[in-house]
């Protein structure tokens, strides 16, 4: 997500994780993105999202999420 503003590569992340979700059979209740937090000499893009989903395919969405590039972490 590169030199993007904070606002648009979290608007970027959401996009992606949704797409995701489709893909697996996810249902997203609701998705938000966080501000940007400076770590070091990156930037914490992190969105917030509630999903109903079967066993089955909330494995695919976390294998999903795990294999993405850029590089994301699932955090309770």
């Amino acid at each position: 997500m590169g030199g993007t503003s904070g606002a648009a590569a979290g608007a970027a992340l959401q996009q992606m994780v949704q797409d995701m979700a489709a893909r697996a059979g996810a249902t997203l209740g609701s998705i938000e993105a966080l501000p940007a937090e400076p770590t070091g000499r990156y930037r914490r893009i992190a969105v917030r999202a509630s999903v109903s989903v079967p066993w089955p395919a909330l494995v695919q969405l976390l294998q999903a999420l795990e294999d993405a590039q850029p590089a994301m972490l699932v955090d309770d």
